[in-house]
């Protein structure tokens, strides 16, 4: 992300780079048993943060109907907001799909909450679509994520990529592709040991 400021004329001097992560603190935090009770029996597949065009999330939408014959208990819960007309428009496509069962959007959710949904998750996603800005930054849910040890499917912007690669803790699809992402979803479901041991890596 510095080198591509950098390239568009901003000074070197002018640029202070901060990691996007979180305290290695909030790893030990309570979760609330209500939240798992809710869940139980579900597959679910979550996503926690903001509603935007850029995240993705019309692709996951998109990868559910299909999902649903090989996932009969998938449930896609979105943890999160911001852009209504965005969040219509994922509601509108969930309908038009006939998926819109499979669909939960949970709205924001105080910090201290949000781990609860991570826990009730069996696989966790970051579905950015491709741009300048998503292929040079990293977004810090995939570190929560990892901190309550659960298994990632992430989109192959390179920075998302590489650390689900890397460290083994998940799998990469193509951005914007969703029947590689459901095939990716389709693929953890079908190993527990492999979602196990992706989440503990």
């Amino acid at each position: 992300a510095r080198d591509r400021l950098i390239a568009l004329g901003i000074p070197a001097d002018k640029i202070i780079v901060v990691p996007n992560t979180v305290p290695a603190q909030t790893g030990a935090v309570r979760i609330d048993e209500a939240v798992l009770a809710r869940y139980r029996g579900s597959f679910v597949i979550s996503y926690i943060g903001g509603f935007a065009p850029h995240r993705g999330l019309d692709t996951v939408v998109r990868a559910l109907p299909l999902v649903r014959d090989r996932v009969p208990n998938a449930r896609l819960l979105l943890v999160g907001g911001g852009n209504e007309g965005y969040r219509r428009h994922l509601e509108s496509l969930a309908r038009k799909l006939r998926c819109a069962d499979l669909v939960e959007m949970a709205g924001w959710q105080k910090q201290e909450a949000i781990w609860s949904y991570i826990e009730a998750s069996a696989v966790c996603l970051v579905p950015h679509s491709r741009n300048p800005h998503t292929d040079t930054t990293i977004t810090n849910k995939i570190f929560q994520y990892m901190m309550r040890a659960r298994p990632v499917i992430v989109s192959d912007c390179p920075p998302l990529a590489r650390i689900a690669r890397d460290t083994g803790g998940g799998l990469v699809f193509r951005a914007g592709d969703p029947a590689d992402l459901a095939a990716r979803i389709i693929e953890l479901h079908a190993d527990d040991g492999t979602r196990r041991a992706m989440g503990a890596e």
